[in-house]
């Protein structure tokens, strides 16, 4: 009998948990589970040579006057987790694609208006750099969806507070590092 994978286990309990991060904070081995699925859907663990993209979308993420990305653009970071589409799995077209198509479809479903309106591409081994006393304070986790293999969240390992605040603000900065505003 195979031992069950602790990780897929949590990942299927909290699906549709937008609080999900913060229980995950209490996984003592949370940082290990980076070398396991969390999806039934994966197709394989998220590796450090690995490039993600994220979507940004005005006006919820960005700030129409500046375009420069608001600290809502990673708050996702200590909760429900930060959602990127893994490079290797699909492309930065399909994405965009897809990010334009859920930004339409919002208004139908009565949410807030928004446009996809620009994108950060960031290196895995760059996010998982992001250090609290010198360990690690994120992790990314291959959360795979059924209709999105490329899925993928990164997750604030490290209590609220400072240093959450912290890790939020190394990640924006790294985000907009990397920010390309798209053009109509």
């Amino acid at each position: 009998m195979s031992e069950e994978n602790p990780c897929l286990v949590f990942f299927e309990q909290h699906e549709g948990d937008n609080r999900k991060v913060c229980a995950l904070r209490e996984e003592p081995d949370a940082l290990k589970w980076e070398d396991l699925t969390a999806s039934r859907y994966s197709p394989g663990t998220v590796k450090p040579g690995e490039r993600v993209l994220r979507l940004a979308f005005q006006p919820l993420h960005i700030d129409p006057e500046t375009r420069s990305l608001k600290l809502s653009a990673v708050s996702d970071l200590k909760d429900k987790g930060f959602s990127v589409d893994r490079l290797s799995y699909i492309s930065r077209e399909r994405c965009i694609e897809s990010g334009s198509k859920r930004a339409a479809n919002a208004v139908l479903e009565g949410r807030t208006p928004r446009e996809l309106r620009a994108v950060a591409t960031l290196g895995v081994h760059e996010v998982r750099a992001i250090l609290v006393d010198g360990v690690q304070a994120v992790g990314v986790y291959d959360t795979a969806k059924k209709d999105n293999h490329a899925h993928a969240d990164i997750c604030q390992l490290v209590p609220e507070g400072r240093a959450g605040r912290s890790v939020r603000s190394r990640l924006l900065e790294l985000c907009d590092s990397y920010l390309e505003i798209l053009t109509n």
